[in-house]
């Protein structure tokens, strides 16, 4: 994908908050139903990976609420899991029933250090690329598998993105609908497991898919990479 993803990207999440109140966090906080998440064991995995930023990492405040309603209006959808709103240096963790809070706040808190990378330019596809990635071991920490982190961690997204892509090139190109829906959702699955395994290779090694069930990794990398910062995903 080449799709810009300009500077107010990262700024408009903070403008969609349909209470009209001036500060998003002042309309988080006064939630009865929101509770602080401190997410120290994901803190402490990404300042591990970017120390340079560790200040800025320790800084965001992390919160959570399961009021799916209250999250979508505020630019936050439920599902997803979390939203970082640049403006007020801090991120929402909304209710997701299979993904670890910790998880959503370490895939969150990545996406932070990538636009203090200055790399806020760049595509959709390639800012998820670098926050799935950089998490996949920290995901494994928890106990999950390959398989796991595949399908249910990565595969929603990855799904959606092929779907989407595949959907716009069909339209230009006239195949009718009907035929376009059946052909797209395969070519969706191929495309996006084909994707996912790329990025699990790169970041555990050509080992990865003979892992034993539950086999876990070490948190950090036991190879040097030629490149191995944000930069290196876009």
């Amino acid at each position: 994908m080449t799709d810009s993803m300009p500077q107010a990207h990262w700024e408009s999440i903070s403008v969609h908050n349909h209470y009209g109140a001036a500060s998003v966090l002042h309309t988080v906080r006064s939630r009865r139903e929101t509770e602080e998440f401190p997410a120290s064991r994901a803190k402490e995995y990404v300042c591990s990976l970017f120390p340079q930023f560790a200040d800025c990492v320790d800084s965001v405040k992390m919160f959570k609420n399961e009021n799916t309603a209250f999250c979508t209006a505020l630019g936050c959808p439920a599902g997803v899991g979390g939203c970082y709103y640049v403006n007020e240096n801090f991120i929402l963790i909304c209710w997701n029933p299979i993904i670890e809070y910790e998880l959503v706040a370490c895939h969150e808190l990545l996406h932070f250090v990538s636009r203090l990378c200055g790399s806020s330019v760049s595509s959709i596809e390639q800012e998820e690329n670098f926050a799935f990635s950089k998490s996949i071991r920290f995901a494994l920490s928890f106990g999950k598998d390959i398989a796991w982190v595949r399908d249910v961690y990565m595969k929603p997204f990855y799904v959606y993105l092929a779907r989407s892509t595949l959907s716009t090139k069909a339209y230009k190109n006239g195949t009718p609908r009907h035929v376009m829906s059946n052909t797209v959702s395969k070519l969706a699955d191929d495309l996006a497991v084909k994707n996912i395994n790329a990025l699990i290779t790169k970041e555990i090694g050509p080992g990865a898919f003979s892992m034993a069930p539950r086999e876990t990794r070490p948190l950090f990398k036991e190879y040097e990479d030629d490149e191995d910062s944000p930069l290196s995903y876009l």
